[in-house]
């Protein structure tokens, strides 16, 4: 599709972390469960990634990106910040194997998306695990 609209810039976000808590947030999402599954995953920490958009007009930047932090992150180390920064009284289980493959049946993407077409452009993202960090700290 694409080759017919030369100019258009198409970024790919995966599972948006906001630290605004916002209920679209895997962030806002897992400080709720009481039970989670822990698979890695690429995604996109919006303040870390939304300032390089006008960049990327400005520069005529065009085709398909990953829009993710760089590297997989799982959800017990998202919680795992959360409680050190932010609640320290916060607990969860990680479900079973079992648990997780009846889940797991609805076919959620659990993925490391290749980002290097955007760390060649833009270098200093941060890995998904300092990106969290620092999400938390704020």
């Amino acid at each position: 599709m694409l080759k017919a609209y030369p100019n258009v810039l198409n970024l790919r976000i995966s599972l948006p972390v906001t630290d605004d808590d916002n209920p679209k947030s895997l962030y806002a999402k897992l400080v709720k469960f009481a039970k989670i599954i822990d698979i890695p995953n690429s995604i996109s920490i919006i303040d870390d990634l939304w300032p390089l958009i006008p960049v990327m007009a400005e520069k005529n930047i065009t085709g398909t990106f990953n829009f993710t932090n760089p590297g997989c992150i799982t959800n017990t180390e998202i919680l795992e910040a959360y409680k050190r920064h932010v609640d320290p009284s916060k607990t969860w289980e990680v479900a079973s194997a079992e648990e997780a493959a009846n889940v797991q049946k609805a076919g959620r993407p659990n993925h490391e998306l290749d980002v290097s077409k955007m760390l060649a452009i833009f270098p200093d993202v941060p890995h998904v695990k300092v990106g969290i960090d620092n999400l938390m700290k704020r």
